[in-house]
């Protein structure tokens, strides 16, 4: 059963299709690991003089992860270890329980990307029960862990955790006279963790301050044909937008131009407007640019007649460009507003 569970682990690396970045702050962190191998170098004595060296493939027993992740960076949890070994010697059965229970720290090396590198640091408490048929014996140790690894998201809310993993430890609680045995050991952690409140931003899961909300553009351009366009630019949720007629051509006509004049179904308004102009391959683009407030994109969207007139020129507006002017007015804002009829500067008369 773990040998088939870590080979999906490892499956899982090339099988899952890769996530959007993640936001991790205020999120818990519930998982499971496996010791794939394990070098360990035990010293029997004080001294040092008494040493072994065990390795160990795809170690019985699962880990149990928990933890929570403060700011952008810092994720604190705590690890917890079962082990069940039996070994069948010439008749003597004998049994060994393992257990261990450790707190950590781990510092992400990024806040955002599919894979999150991070090094962790811990304290490692560590029991042990062997029963051989004639004892029993009971050993506690006490230790430190450092790792480094990443944490690689295959969904919103899992990530595929392998970590190369340093631990050191000696026993503790001995009599006085008796030695301290110690351990050394070095392996190979995969485990498979899910994130509850990933992907949320910090103030909503954390209750942290909200961000000032970014400002939106919202743009539009509507082809009145003969190289002549109209440009709608605001900003959402905005009292005001800014129209922009834009014309080219060989030679400038516009200079004198101080306004333009939109007819909307039977009501004239007048709107100021400034010149400027920009030699282009080809001739001169000019642009009439005015601002005005954002109420009149819905004003212009929902009327049936519309009509520009500028400089002697008229444009009879089409059903399919006062959608795009509708189409802008609900980008531009949330709640569409309704319609105000005196929302254009007053008539320049």
């Amino acid at each position: 059963m773990i040998r088939r569970l870590s080979l999906l682990l490892a499956l899982s690396l090339f099988a899952a299709a890769p996530a959007s970045a993640q936001e991790l702050p205020g999120s818990f962190r519930l998982g499971t690991d496996l010791n794939f191998f394990t070098f360990s170098r035990i010293s029997q004595d004080g001294g040092g003089t008494d040493k072994s060296s065990v390795f160990s493939l795809f170690t019985q027993g699962l880990g149990l992860v928990g933890g929570y992740t403060i700011g952008e960076r810092i994720h604190i949890g705590a690890r917890l270890e079962l082990a069940r070994f039996t070994s069948h010697n010439d008749g003597d059965d004998s049994s060994a329980l393992e257990w261990g229970l450790g707190p950590f720290l781990e510092v992400l090396f990024t806040s955002d990307g599919i894979v999150r590198p991070f090094g962790l640091a811990g304290i490692d408490i560590f029991g042990q029960v062997s029963d051989s048929g004639f004892s029993r014996d009971k050993a506690t140790f006490f230790g430190f862990r450092f790792a480094a690894g990443a944490h690689v998201f295959l969904t919103d809310t899992f990530s595929l955790d392998p970590r190369l993993e340093l631990a050191w430890r000696t026993r503790v609680g001995e009599d006085p006279g008796e030695p301290d045995p110690s351990q050394f050991k070095i392996g190979l952690v995969v485990g498979l963790s899910g994130w509850i409140g990933a992907g949320a931003s910090p103030s909503a899961i954390g209750g942290g301050p909200s961000a000032a909300p970014q400002e939106q553009e919202v743009h539009t351009s509507i082809d009145l044909g003969g190289e002549v366009h109209v440009d709608l630019d605001g900003v959402r949720d905005s009292e005001e937008m800014r129209i922009t007629l834009a014309r080219r051509g060989t030679q400038p006509v516009l200079t004198n131009c101080t306004q333009l004049a939109w007819q909307v179904d039977g009501q004239a308004a007048m709107m100021p407007v400034s010149h400027t102009s920009e030699e282009v391959r080809g001739g001169v683009e000019e642009r009439l640019s005015g601002s005005t407030a954002s109420n009149n994109a819905a004003l212009l969207g929902n009327a049936r007649v519309v009509t520009l007139t500028v400089c002697g020129a008229s444009f009879n507006m089409t059903p399919a460009q006062l959608r795009e002017f509708q189409d802008f007015s609900s980008r531009l804002h949330r709640v569409t507003a309704p319609p105000a009829q005196d929302a254009w500067p007053p008539p320049a008369y």
